[in-house]
């Protein structure tokens, strides 16, 4: 069984290598955006920090409970400080180059756009290796959670997305179940059509709907239009307005 810690990584990681891909497509553009760079590195940088914070912390909790009943396991518990400080080394080194990559786009008089490309490159590599050498050797395949903050990195957007799409997704498709259970064949194109067409059966039916559903505010249509339609980020409190909302649809559908 993995621990939170692990899983923590597994996340990282995938943000990680969705930074990558988008590092690489603006090395990759005839004219360096260097602003657009920075943003990356600033977020890249911070889930190195996430994954150096979780990585030392659990090789403490290993190195802790490890009760030396062979030869291999006393050597390794002797080095336990040594472990550490590798790792913290290793990590430091890898942060720096981060580091020295913001530097260089924040100065363009000294260093020229072919060194910043010329430097970003050899990070890219540096980055890649490191991925696929910690997915290796730690045997963690990326699963569900983390392929998605691989794709919100890449894309440019951040977890609440992710939350209010799977969200907004999961009411879409309970709505159209039960649109199809109740047989209901609504000419309306627009979603929001389709559903008050089917609050309107459901009510016939005898299943108590409030007035409150009935009048969804137009507040929370606009949201979904927004977020399913143009990647938009709710802040905190929208996101928790979607999941108010979906959570009242989602119960009204299964009722």
């Amino acid at each position: 069984m993995q621990t939170s810690s692990v899983n923590e990584i597994k996340v990282e990681l995938g943000k990680l290598k969705g930074y990558v891909e988008k590092l690489k497509i603006e090395v990759g553009q005839e004219k360096i955006n260097r602003l657009s760079q920075r943003q990356i590195l600033v977020e890249l940088k911070s889930s190195l920090e996430r994954i150096k914070h979780f990585f030392l912390k659990e090789a403490k909790i290993y190195l802790e409970k490890l009760k030396p009943s062979s030869s291999f396991e006393e050597f390794l518990f002797s080095w336990k400080s040594k472990i550490e400080q590798e790792a913290e080394s290793y990590f430091a080194s890898l942060i720096s180059s981060v580091n020295s990559r913001i530097y260089e786009l924040d100065t363009p008089s000294y260093y020229k756009d072919e060194d910043v490309r010329r430097n970003m490159t050899n990070l890219i590599f540096s980055l890649d290796s490191f991925i696929t050498d910690l997915l290796d050797k730690l045997s963690l395949p990326l699963g569900g959670i983390a392929r998605i903050g691989e794709l919100v990195s890449t894309v440019g957007l951040n977890e609440n997305w992710a939350v209010a799409s799977c969200y907004l997704s999961a009411m879409e498709i309970a709505i159209n179940k039960r649109l199809k259970k109740e047989s209901v064949e609504s000419g309306e194109k627009e979603f929001t059509g389709k559903f008050k067409t089917l609050l309107e059966v459901l009510e016939k039916k005898g299943i108590k709907i409030s007035e409150l559903e009935k009048e969804l505010p137009p507040a929370f249509w606009k949201l979904r239009n927004q977020v399913i339609h143009a990647g938009y980020t709710p802040t905190e409190e929208e996101l928790n307005f979607i999941i108010t909302w979906v959570k009242k649809i989602l119960k009204l559908m299964a009722n």
